[in-house]
């Protein structure tokens, strides 16, 4: 039987003619004994006898696809699609892979779109794979046209060691120690670089104490460097463990304690790459376990009121898609996330993602950080700085080791459209002020908004690292039993930049039982009023409170408050004002339950600068309200 098209006809295996046939099954032999040269000159012989033979170009088309000949595919496969555009719907399939194969994005998309509109019965698993490829296929035609600046740069030869392979990097707030996964012969560790003074990485070490002869890595370093999660994986049965799971350690003097099973995190699925944000409230991961959204998904847990960790929770589909969701990193802004995904469309495997959490705790809809941060290879972790400009990240650099491709770790600037939101960081150590030792001590920090309020011991090792976010003022008070009080103020709200750190070191002074005849008055930094006004500010009350708790936990002691101006004025006007302010002070404690016996209070006015009254900050300085404790 002849098939007939637009007045041509067309051959097929079931009217060709024997010699013809004979040649296609030669053909056919050649290609099962994989001698594929041999079948092209069958079948091209074929159709030297037969050109309206169909089913020889589409074996010819398949066999040069597979040798990567796609030039010479595409016109054979277009050969048989114009003799019958019916007869294999398949050979739009086939032309789509082609291009492809090419990188030609626009036809690969046309064909595959043809492909659905034309194809049959397909399975819906498989049109829903040749829609995201046409979306895919989509992303990668718009981002080639419009390339993102980027200029990445390989970290030094003291992290990335040649014919090793470096990734999942991890950096505490202030930048200076960068941790990060190390492969050598199959052999996964954890290992950690620290920058000296003149800001240079030192040569990575294995870190002490949590890697053994199993696999370790995919690990997250806590913003102050105190806490660090990572994963375990096993073959063998420990515990009633076995697989992936996350673990948890604690910095101690000089090394790090056992790692603990985290048990609110793990599941009896596959469990990893743990990311705590810098509050240490929120942790998300990856995992396998039943209830996601395709093969691995984000999950994340937060601390609730008492301090336990919540049964965790999918990030939602707007995150996860049926595909591979992986490596989270929240950033210290507490609202960026950034991960990498094999389903939404990108450039090809995975891609880095960036999405922000709403005021509703949902997610907005995730950016792909475009080409060429992005490429057809597979991107590896990446992490952000906290002024969300550099990141840092892992990937291959063409060779192969132990059966996989090598990586290094590189850094790079973001670009502006991809960036966090820029958060600083408060670093305080506290010591007592005659010994000089350490002092572990509560450490209270107030935003002016309110929106932030936290109360943080510091531990034994008397130190606190708190990530800050800009376009806000805060109030600090640290406080220790029998000693006076330090408090401060930072001014973030016109910055608009991380670059300037906070460190501090504080000296505590303790109340002794008998004082000095002429004690030095101890500043409320964050005391403040309008103006020419004596009414406190509703910030006030933050530092008020722990001079009143300073007061009930010493029984015996009174104090007097007193009240200083600039020399901005009238002279006597100044001098009723500082009294004034002064009194608000006192008689704020006595509704806080403080006895007016306990309590005296003066205005200075001018009378007393600190600070020259020729600035505008030597005045801002000389605006204050102080209390000494008296006999």
């Amino acid at each position: 039987m002849s098939i007939f098209l637009s007045g041509q006809e067309i051959i097929t295996k079931n009217n060709a003619t024997k010699g013809v046939i004979k040649l296609y099954n030669k053909a056919q032999d050649c290609v099962q004994n994989q001698k594929p040269e041999k079948a092209i000159k069958k079948l091209n012989s074929a159709i030297a006898k037969e050109p309206q033979f169909i089913d020889a170009y589409l074996l010819l088309g398949g066999i040069q696809y597979d040798l990567k000949d796609y030039d010479a595919a595409i016109h054979n496969f277009e050969k048989a699609f114009n003799l019958d555009s019916t007869y294999s719907p398949k050979v739009l399939q086939a032309l789509a892979l082609c291009y492809e194969a090419q990188k030609d994005n626009a036809q690969a998309s046309l064909y595959f779109r043809k492909f659905l509109d034309n194809a049959d019965r397909l399975k819906p698993e498989y049109v829903k794979e040749v829609e995201k490829k046409i979306r895919d296929f989509d992303f990668r035609e718009e981002a080639l046209k419009n390339p993102v600046p980027f200029t990445p740069e390989i970290l030094p030869a003291e992290i990335n060691q040649p014919k090793l392979s470096e990734y999942s990097p991890s950096l505490t707030a202030d930048g200076r120690r960068l941790f990060f996964t190390r492969i050598t012969k199959s052999q996964e560790d954890i290992y950690y670089t620290e920058k000296d003074t003149n800001g240079m990485w030192q040569e990575a070490r294995l870190l002490p104490n949590l890697n053994t002869l199993e696999n370790e890595g995919a690990h997250n370093i806590s913003a102050d460097g105190k806490t660090i999660l990572f994963t375990y994986c096993s073959n063998s049965q420990q515990n009633n463990v076995r697989g992936c799971n996350i673990y948890v350690s604690f910095k101690n003097e000089n090394s790090w304690s056992k790692p603990v099973y985290f048990d609110a995190i793990n599941s009896k699925s596959w469990d990893t790459q743990p990311n705590i944000s810098a509050d240490g409230k929120t942790i998300i991961f990856v995992s396998k376990r039943p209830g996601g959204k395709g093969d691995s998904d984000l999950w994340w847990t937060r601390k609730n009121k008492d301090g336990k960790w919540t049964i965790p929770e999918n990030l939602s589909a707007v995150i996860n898609t049926p595909y591979r969701e992986e490596s989270p990193f929240f950033h210290p802004d507490g609202k960026t996330l950034y991960f990498k995904s094999e389903g939404h469309p990108g450039m090809g495997s995975f891609d880095l993602f960036k999405s922000e959490l709403l005021a509703d705790s949902t997610w907005s809809e995730p950016e792909n950080l475009g080409y060429p941060i992005n490429t057809e290879d597979h991107e590896g972790a990446m992490i952000v700085s906290l002024d969300g400009k550099t990141a840092y990240y892992s990937r291959g650099n063409g060779k192969i080791r132990f059966d996989q491709v090598q990586s290094d770790l590189y850094t790079f600037e973001l670009p502006e459209a991809v960036r966090s939101n820029p958060v600083g960081f408060l670093s305080i150590r506290v010591f007592d002020a005659e010994t000089k030792l350490p002092l572990e001590a509560i450490v209270r920090l107030q935003s002016s908004d309110d929106n932030t309020r936290e109360t943080l011991n510091t531990g034994k090792d008397a130190s606190l690292l708190i990530v800050l976010p800009l376009g806000e003022n805060y109030s600090l008070n640290i406080d220790k039993k029998n000693y006076y009080f330090y408090s401060e103020r930072f001014e973030l709200e016109a910055l608009n930049t991380a670059e300037t750190a906070f460190e501090i070191d504080v000296y505590l002074k303790k109340i002794e039982e008998k004082q000095a005849e002429d004690p030095e008055p101890v500043i409320l930094k964050n005391v403040l009023f309008a103006t020419g006004s004596y009414e406190l500010e509703k910030e006030s009350f933050f530092e008020l409170d722990q001079l009143a708790n300073l007061l009930e936990e010493n029984v015996n002691i009174q104090i007097e408050i007193q009240g200083h101006t600039d020399n901005v004025g009238n002279d006597d006007d100044n001098q009723q004002l500082s009294e004034n302010r002064a009194k608000a002070v006192n008689n704020y404690l006595i509704q806080k339950g403080i006895s007016k016996d306990r309590l005296t209070f003066v205005g200075y006015g001018e009378t007393e600068p600190i600070s020259s009254n020729e600035t505008e900050e030597g005045r801002k300085i000389n605006r204050r309200t102080t209390f000494i404790i008296k006999e």
